[in-house]
């Protein structure tokens, strides 16, 4: 865990950050962290170099759930999609 001291400024335009991508404070700083320091064990110069995930949408829909607790059921959502599918599928 780590504990941040930030004075009132600092605190006021990272929490707008965080409020213009959907996400908590604390969600947008690690995403902020993570891409500072990059991916564990990975470096720039290798030739099989994979940029770090990129977490903004998958943190915006996580504090949105947190919010709503709106959620789609998995086995309803594949059912809908395997239906898409065959739909489209020509013959």
């Amino acid at each position: 865990m780590l504990t941040l001291e930030l004075d009132d400024e600092l605190h006021s335009r990272m929490t707008a950050a965080a409020a213009e991508k959907g996400l908590s404070l604390e969600a947008w700083a690690r995403h902020q962290l993570e891409a500072a320091v990059g991916v564990a064990g990975v470096r720039e110069e290798a030739g099989a170099f994979v940029a770090g995930v990129d977490w903004t949408e998958a943190d915006r829909r996580l504090a949105e759930y947190d919010r709503t607790g709106d959620h789609v059921d998995a086995e309803a959502w594949l059912t809908e999609l395997e239906a898409e599918v065959r739909a489209r599928r020509p013959g």
